[in-house]
């Protein structure tokens, strides 16, 4: 979700949504926005963007400062992005600008977005296929199959900005297949053998590592103007700084009887009072807890 004043023709503020699914074996629709009233929201869309695949976009939406966006993406003031555990979404995070108010007011349901601008994406599209093309030379410093970004934002403050993924990072050795390290083929051969699944609490197949960590990654503006320019490859831009916050954390670290695997889920920014929001989940048994963390003038960040 994503709130945005009126943009273009539009005649109120929005509320901009978009989603997806573990699995997107087609492209789809998957973007849209509804008014401020939700006793009556008159939602519009879903459309999809362009001829891009489902798997870098959808979990996270957030907004594009104005003056960056009026110099570098016209008319697009929302990043849509998303990053797929193992390799299909590419080989770290992916951001693509997006504006559907350019293409109609609303377009019609259904459309395909053409008026889109990828950021950052760490592989290379493949035509009719939903998964990126993902190549070693074409990814994320300290990219692991098993990371899971799920939150992201445009922090600013007087003079200076930054672009934040967040998520949980996969630390120590990491493999596919179950929590207590028992491996599973990823060959596609047939007859490789396949592993008995170990009973509970390491039942849950998927990627796997032997730690865990809170952490965000900072992105550099202006790298991602020079892909928008078309100067560099959308692959280029790379973390300038990361950030281990599981010092903030409720309950930091696997707990394998709850399935508990993740540590960070969604991301907001107030940019009027320098305040951002970010969840823990799970954190206290089912429930999720919000973590407020106020930016200060001097560059510091606290959290309360």
């Amino acid at each position: 979700l994503e709130y945005l004043p009126r943009q273009g023709a539009q005649t109120s503020d929005k509320l901009h949504f978009a989603w997806g699914q573990h699995f997107e074996d087609q492209r789809s629709p998957s973007h849209g926005w509804c008014e401020l009233e939700l006793s009556e929201p008159r939602p519009a869309g879903p459309w999809q963007l362009g001829q891009l695949t489902n798997y870098i976009s959808g979990d996270y939406l957030f907004e594009i400062p104005r003056q960056w966006a009026a110099q570098y993406t016209p008319g697009l003031r929302l990043v849509s992005g998303r990053f797929r555990d193992g390799t299909w979404s590419g080989l770290g995070p992916a951001l693509v600008a997006i504006g559907p108010w350019t293409e109609g007011d609303p377009p019609a349901a259904g459309t395909e977005l053409k008026n889109i601008r990828t950021l950052l994406l760490y592989g290379e599209p493949q035509p009719n296929v939903p998964e990126i093309l993902a190549r070693e030379e074409a990814q994320m410093t300290g990219f692991r199959a098993a990371d899971d970004w799920t939150g992201g934002a445009w922090l600013t403050k007087e003079s200076r900005s930054a672009v934040v993924i967040a998520g949980t990072k996969a630390t120590g050795k990491c493999w596919y297949g179950f929590s207590n390290g028992v491996v599973y083929p990823t060959s596609g051969d047939p007859n490789e053998p396949v592993p008995e699944v170990p009973p509970w609490p390491h039942d849950g197949r998927g990627w796997w590592s032997e730690g865990i960590e809170a952490q965000m990654l900072f992105f550099d503006p202006t790298d991602l103007a020079k892909v928008a320019q078309g100067a560099c490859k959308t692959w280029e831009p790379q973390p300038y700084a990361t950030l281990n916050i599981d010092r903030y954390m409720f309950d930091p670290g696997y707990d394998y009887p709850r399935q508990k695997r993740y540590l960070l889920g969604a991301v907001a920014f107030d940019r009027a009072r320098g305040i951002l929001y970010m969840v823990e989940r799970r954190a206290d048994e089912e429930k999720s807890l919000i973590h407020v963390f106020a930016i200060k003038s001097d560059n510091s960040v606290s959290n309360n």
